[in-house]
This record gives C-alpha cells, sequence and structure tokens, in this order.
C-alpha cells in the first residue's frame, strides 16, 4: 500500500495564467548569467538562450508549443509590470531591529528576486 503525502504540491511550478515568455525581463536573465560567472557556478548555463536557460532552471512551462512562466521564473525574472498584473501581492521585505527591538530599517522590495539579491 503507497503511502500519502500531504501537500506535495509546489504551488511555484504553477504557469502564470496569460503570461508569456515577453513577461520575463532580458535584463534579468543577464544579472543570473554574470552571478553564475561571478559565484564560479555551472558554466554550460551561459551557453543557453534565454527560452534554453529558462528551461533548464524550471522557469516555465510548455503549453501549445509556447513557453508560459510559471510563479517561480515571474518572481525571479518577470518584468516589473508583469510581476504586479499577474502577481500584485508580491513583495520582499527587509528589517533592521536595534539591541532594543526597535526597528531601524523597515523596507520593502517589489522588483523581482534576482534583481534584489544580486
Amino acid at each position: 500500500m503507497g503511502a500519502y503525502v500531504l501537500n506535495q504540491h509546489d504551488e511555484y511550478a504553477i504557469p502564470v495564467g496569460t503570461a508569456t515568455f515577453d513577461d520575463f525581463d532580458p535584463l534579468e536573465f543577464e544579472r543570473v548569467r554574470q552571478t553564475v560567472t561571478k559565484l564560479r557556478g555551472d558554466r554550460t548555463l551561459l551557453e543557453h538562450s534565454n527560452e534554453e536557460l529558462a528551461k533548464a532552471l524550471r522557469l516555465v512551462e510548455t503549453r501549445n508549443e509556447a513557453l508560459v512562466p510559471n510563479v517561480a521564473g515571474l518572481l525571479l525574472l518577470g518584468r516589473l509590470t508583469s510581476i504586479q498584473r499577474f502577481l500584485p501581492t508580491h513583495a520582499v521585505h527587509f528589517q533592521v531591529l536595534d539591541i532594543q527591538g526597535d526597528v531601524r530599517v523597515n523596507d520593502a522590495f517589489h522588483e523581482p528576486i534576482v534583481s534584489i539579491v544580486v
């Protein structure tokens, strides 16, 4: 008898409605390549086109012969306008607390995650 695993569905892998490959920002792909180079990552990724790179990183699904971004793909590499349209609640928050626990920095970022952390 097989084991049942609760919640084994990856919400980030869900294709985003009517999003298209054009909802990705080419600049974000370049940031990924620069990061791979800087951190001495898998150099074979540098040889891929944007489409091939998105496939290799599992940031797209193929639907009717078109590449459709998934949630992870848009969060990482999406154009700001596309993120705002398809994932309007996306935000990365950064806080700094002093020793008494008072907030000294409280910033929110809405850009693609790659541009926030790189």
